[in-house]
């Protein structure tokens, strides 16, 4: 059995610029889910458009939820959109070599994805 927990969000909204950008909101927020294994952090985004358009992605990894929180702020802070925030979250444990906590070897890489 699968609990999940929600820790923290961000919401950030933009305004209609006309010719520019369409008013929008985005929201960040981190989860996880405790399972018989490690802890798996998710971040959830959703983007609202003004139209009523909603695009929402989450995505799991394993790490520990310093560097879960960490990621969450890089995704608001930058306003990584919904449609990309996947990739960028894949990007990023790829780049970051976390150590597993489970795991004393150095430069022991995180399952992510």
């Amino acid at each position: 059995m699968q609990s999940m927990v929600e820790f923290s969000s961000y919401r950030r909204d933009f305004s209609e610029l006309p010719g520019l950008q369409e008013a929008k909101t985005l929201c960040y927020i981190l989860e996880a889910r405790q399972t018989k294994g490690p802890t798996r952090y998710g971040i959830h985004v959703t983007e609202t458009c003004q139209s009523g358009v909603i695009c929402e992605k989450t995505h799991f990894f394993t790490c520990y939820r310093i560097q879960a929180e960490h990621l969450l702020t890089y995704l608001y802070e930058n306003a990584v959109p919904a449609a990309q925030c996947i990739s960028v979250i894949s990007d990023a444990c790829a780049a970051i070599k976390w150590e597993d906590k489970n795991d004393t070897s150095p430069n022991s890489i995180v399952n992510c994805g």
